[in-house]
């Protein structure tokens, strides 16, 4: 798997797939996709029991990007 940065993350295209690891073997992981709303920054999008919930692209401790497949 390729690890990214925050700031490779904001540099993909919008609709581009990535996974946010949870822990530091990358067992668990959350799959995202980069978004971007009327000119503000990108930020990532996710489902959560159906739900449509969006986070900002930045380093979290413990916890990494990669590219989903």
């Amino acid at each position: 798997m390729v690890r990214l940065s925050a700031e490779q993350v904001k540099a993909l295209q919008v609709g581009q797939r990535v996974n946010l690891c949870l822990d530091g073997d990358d067992s668990q992981s959350v799959a995202c996709t980069v978004a971007r709303c009327r000119g503000a920054a990108k930020f990532l999008t996710y489902r959560d029991k159906g739900q449509l919930k969006r986070f900002a692209i930045r380093d979290y401790p413990g916890r990494n990007y990669t590219l989903s497949d």
